[in-house]
C-alpha cells in the first residue's frame, strides 16, 4: 500500500515584517519534529540532523530602508544552525515583488532594482530538502535626490509706470518634489504683492527637469490679470535646490530667487 505523502509546516517566525518559513519533503527531519513515511528514509539521520532547527536571516537591507535607484546596494543574508551559529551555505535566491529582479547568493551588490516600495524576499533549499524563507518589507528604491524640499521664493519688482516709480517686493513658501526617479522637479509657491495700490496674490508654478547636479525649466507667474514665464537654470545637491531669474516686462524688472531644502525623502505621490 502507497504511503500518503505529507508536508510538514514547522514553524512561521516574524520580526520588523519578516520571518522564517521552513518545509521539506516526505522522510526528511526539520526542526524538531521528525518525519518517516514508513518505508525508509531519502536522507540519512546525520546529514538530516545537521540541519535541524536552522533559520534563514536576512542582515541588509533592513525593513524600510531606502536604496539608492541606478546604484549598487548590498545584500547579506546568511542560514543559521540551531544553536544561531552561522552555517557556510551560500545557495540563495533573492525576489522583489515590485519587478523580475532575481539575484542568488549570500552577499552580493546589485543596482537592477527599480523605483518603489516593495518586499526583498529570499529562500534556501538546504541539502535535506528543508526550505527556509524570508523577506524584508517597505523597501524604497529611489533616486537619491527624491525628495519633498521647502523654503523661502523672494520676487523684487522695480521701474516705472507712466513716470510713477514702482517697487514692490513677494515673499512666500515654495515646495518643490524631485520625482522618484530623479528626473523633475514641481511644485508651487504663493505670496501676496503690493503693486499699483493692489494686493495681488501671486502664484509660482515650477516645471524643472533634473540632469545630475542642474535643474532647468520654467517658472510660470500668475497675477490674476496676467502671466508671465521665465525660463530658468538653478543647483542641486547636498539636498538643496536653488535657483534664480529675471526678466523685464514693459519696463518693470523682475527679480526671483528661492533657496529650498530637503525635508524628507518621502513625496506626495509615488505613482
Amino acid at each position: 500500500m502507497r504511503a500518503p505523502i505529507t508536508f510538514t509546516l514547522v514553524f512561521i517566525s516574524a520580526c520588523a515584517g519578516s520571518g522564517t518559513v521552513s518545509f521539506n519533503e516526505v522522510g526528511k527531519t526539520v526542526g524538531t519534529d521528525s518525519i518517516s513515511d514508513g518505508g525508509g528514509t531519502a536522507t540519512t539521520e546525520e546529514a538530516a540532523a545537521d540541519w535541524t532547527g536552522s533559520t534563514l536571516r536576512v542582515d541588509t537591507p533592513s525593513p524600510g530602508e531606502v536604496l539608492p535607484y541606478g546604484e549598487d546596494s548590498t545584500f547579506t543574508a546568511v542560514v543559521l544552525d540551531a544553536s544561531g551559529a552561522a552555517t557556510d551555505f551560500t545557495d540563495l535566491t533573492w525576489t522583489t515583488n515590485a519587478s523580475e529582479w532575481t539575484e542568488t547568493g549570500a552577499d552580493f551588490e546589485s543596482s537592477g532594482l527599480d523605483v518603489g516600495t516593495q518586499a526583498i524576499s529570499v529562500e534556501a533549499i538546504l541539502p535535506d530538502g528543508t526550505v527556509l524563507k524570508n523577506a524584508v518589507g517597505g523597501v524604497r528604491v529611489q533616486h537619491p535626490d527624491t525628495g519633498t524640499y521647502v523654503g523661502n521664493l523672494a520676487v523684487d519688482l522695480s521701474g516705472e509706470f507712466q513716470d510713477f516709480p514702482i517697487t514692490a517686493a513677494c515673499i512666500g513658501a515654495a515646495i518643490v518634489s524631485v520625482d522618484l526617479y530623479g528626473e523633475t522637479a514641481i511644485g508651487q509657491s504663493t505670496c501676496i504683492v503690493s503693486l499699483l495700490g493692489y494686493s495681488l496674490e501671486a502664484v509660482h508654478d515650477f516645471d524643472f527637469e533634473v540632469d545630475e547636479d542642474e535643474v532647468y525649466g520654467q517658472v510660470s507667474l500668475d497675477l490674476s490679470f496676467f502671466l508671465l514665464v521665465f525660463e530658468v537654470v538653478g543647483d542641486l545637491g547636498d539636498s538643496l535646490i536653488s535657483a534664480a531669474w529675471a526678466t523685464d516686462y514693459s519696463g518693470i524688472a523682475l527679480e526671483g530667487a528661492m533657496e529650498l531644502s530637503r525635508v524628507t525623502t518621502e513625496v506626495a505621490s509615488e505613482e
